[in-house]
């Protein structure tokens, strides 16, 4: 039974077998369709995208989180073995929900970032395609969105092109769950996609 009443502009609320529950939990809600996923260049890291990102956030946009990816995590420059060389150090439980998520590659063997000891933000972009994968199933399962916008900067469109590219780098259903790619910077995917035009 829920009885209302007003007196002298003050107003009581009776709730009679009702457990109410009051938290200060952040509610994270996403403003466009899709997810975006910012991917920084090469030699380079998420900062890449903070400017940009600060000015998303003054029109109410909200980050989900940073997922972070060692490269060259058996430190061995001299070899490239993927299995070896890929490590996830993404902190599951700091993603939210949000409009847009960052990817860092700059990341060391023990997971502290933003000193490139290992080249990790440097590595081949067959690794960086295959951390995509990790990163779009990240989002994918925060978010219950079926698909991601991928946005990358010189070498970071070449990681999104690596993905799309190969599906053996696909999800697990065999879709890449991708809406749109855009590239930023990229001369090398825009030569291409020219040649492909002008043929």
């Amino acid at each position: 039974m829920v009885k209302l009443c007003s007196q002298m502009q003050t107003t009581f609320f009776y709730l009679s077998n009702t457990v109410l529950t009051i938290t200060n939990a952040l509610v994270f809600a996403r403003h466009i369709p899709y997810p975006i996923i910012f991917i920084h260049g090469l030699n380079s890291n998420d900062q890449t995208w903070s400017t940009l990102l600060s000015q998303l956030d003054l029109f109410g946009w909200s980050s989900g989180g940073r997922m972070d990816y060692c490269l060259n995590y058996d430190g061995n420059l001299s070899t490239s073995l993927l299995a070896n060389d890929l490590h996830d150090f993404t902190i599951q439980s700091t993603l939210n929900i949000g409009d847009y998520y960052t990817v860092n590659f700059d990341v060391n063997i023990d997971g502290t970032l933003y000193n490139n000891t290992v080249e990790s933000n440097q590595a081949a972009v067959v690794k960086q395609g295959k951390a995509m994968q990790s990163a779009i199933k990240h989002v994918l399962d925060k978010t219950g969105a079926d698909k991601v916008i991928l946005v990358g900067h010189s070498m970071g469109g070449l990681a999104a092109r690596e993905y799309l590219q190969n599906p053996f780098n696909w999800q697990a259903d065999e879709k890449h769950h991708v809406a749109k790619i855009i590239n930023h910077r990229n001369t090398a995917w825009w030569k291409q996609s020219m040649d492909l035009w002008n043929n």
